[in-house]
């Protein structure tokens, strides 16, 4: 997602870097480099994709084409199959959604409402019941600005878990957290999934 949140152009708030076509830029047996085949609103995009045994390492890129300061935000889509448990089965770092934001946070989501989590460090652990077990961490070039948002399409077997950087949500609380991209300067967002059971 480039921009995440409020945005009224092209791929609305998930930005361009959803709806771009890409070209692949390399490649081996465990990885896969695309990069968008031009640039949008000043802003390249590259995508990596890598997988190593039970570890994903997804690395977005996008870098300032322009002579102007962009500001924007940056974030991953990553959904995760329910097989068939609630969101109130799953813990977080230990904790239901309810114990972390609130009575009825898990409900809220639910209904597609999103939680965004200001305060994320940059890593969590995520319990689907004892099911499967996965550590999820992120990683960028400004950890100040790393957030972490909660999302479920209603009636999805899938939960949505998104590691931002810079998000903006529509009542513009989060404004001041944009990342200020100058000419030429490149940005990372590094998110690693490891399957722990």
């Amino acid at each position: 997602m480039c921009p995440v949140g409020v945005y009224s152009r092209l791929g609305s708030q998930h930005g361009f870097s959803r709806w771009v076509d890409y070209k692949t830029t390399g490649s081996s047996d465990n990885w896969v480099e695309f990069q968008a085949d031009s640039n949008y609103d000043g802003l390249l995009s590259t995508r990596r994709f890598e997988i190593n045994n039970h570890l994903f390492i997804i690395t977005s890129t996008i870098k300032n084409v322009t002579s102007s300061i962009i500001k924007t935000s940056l974030g991953e889509h990553l959904y995760f199959n329910l097989d068939g448990l609630d969101t109130t089965d799953l813990r977080f770092n230990g904790q239901f959604l309810d114990e972390m934001f609130g009575k009825d946070s898990a409900a809220s989501v639910d209904s597609g409402s999103s939680i965004h989590w200001r305060d994320f460090n940059g890593v969590i652990g995520i319990d689907f019941a004892k099911q499967k077990q996965l550590h999820l961490s992120a990683d960028t070039d400004e950890p100040s600005l790393l957030g972490l948002s909660f999302w479920r399409r209603p009636g999805t077997d899938s939960i949505c878990v998104e590691p931002t950087v810079g998000y903006v949500d529509s009542e513009n609380k989060f404004a001041s957290n944009l990342i200020d991209l100058v000419h030429q300067k490149a940005f990372k967002l590094i998110t690693k999934i490891t399957l722990l059971s």
